[in-house]
């Protein structure tokens, strides 16, 4: 009895390259989207660029630093110190040059400094939370929930009684239908394959440049397990606990493109 895992490899991803500078946005009529994964002291994020049949591209990545907080710090200063950084990332080049349509930002631990920063910045920043395939369930319609591909936004209120809407994501389908875009090759001849993304290309030609990037894209699988000797059951298995970051942050990202009706051309 045997596992069947996932063939993504971090290879696969560091050379999946498009060809574009890191930072550049793609030519033509795409549409930016950008996932924030949060932690204490140093949060991750990914912007990607897409067109309305699913060409992706991974224009930029990176760490947004948490100063001045020790393992003593308290949690209110934890949240203020979360919240100012989320401030400065906020005016950095990311949102400068084709400004997102959507940012999510993870709201799991810290979620007051989140709903704070979201509040102050405005759009294009809302605060999310992520649930695993399981425990995600789709809302109908209605005045409270906005439905859309495996995420929902809930429209409720924060601690100071203000409106938000809060994106709701099943992360595991979309961190799974993120990775799938690194098994479609990104060219066919010199043209950009629809389903497919590719990374910006690493600086000086550096081939090492993306790998830690890559190890996270790879941080997680689902498998295929075996029951009683026939291969049935799906699990989501993490591999990296430390090292995931990243994928949590391009899952947001690719939920926010899906938010926005962006769908595969199958």
């Amino acid at each position: 009895e045997q596992s069947e895992t996932s063939q993504l490899t971090p290879g696969r991803v560091a050379g999946q390259l498009s060809g574009i500078q890191r930072g550049e946005v793609p030519d033509g009529r795409v549409f930016s989207f950008v996932g924030v994964d949060i932690g204490k002291y140093k949060s991750h994020w990914v912007k990607i660029s897409a067109t309305r049949d699913m060409v992706m591209w991974i224009v930029d990545y990176g760490v947004i630093e948490t100063h001045g907080l020790t393992k003593f710090s308290s949690e209110q200063a934890v949240e203020l110190a979360i919240l100012e950084s989320l401030k400065q990332f906020a005016d950095t080049e990311p949102f400068h040059d084709a400004q997102p349509l959507l940012c999510l930002i993870d709201s799991g631990n810290w979620s007051e400094s989140i709903y704070e920063a979201c509040q102050q910045l405005g759009r294009p920043f809302y605060p999310s939370k992520g649930w695993s395939t399981e425990r995600f369930h789709q809302k109908k319609e209605s005045k409270e929930y906005t439905p859309f591909l495996e995420a929902y936004a809930h429209h409720t209120h924060d601690s100071k009684r203000r409106e938000m809407a809060l994106y709701n994501v099943n992360t595991e389908f979309w961190k799974k239908w993120g990775q799938e875009r690194f098994m479609v090759d990104a060219f066919l001849d010199q043209t950009r394959l629809a389903g497919s993304v590719a990374l910006f290309d690493p600086p000086q030609n550096d081939m090492k440049f993306h790998l830690q990037f890559a190890r996270h894209m790879v941080s997680e699988s689902e498998e295929l397990v075996p029951v009683d000797g026939k291969v049935n059951k799906r699990q989501w298995i993490v591999h990296d606990k430390n090292n995931n970051h990243w994928l949590d942050a391009y899952a947001l990202a690719c939920a926010a493109a899906g938010c926005a009706g962006l769908r595969l051309v199958i």
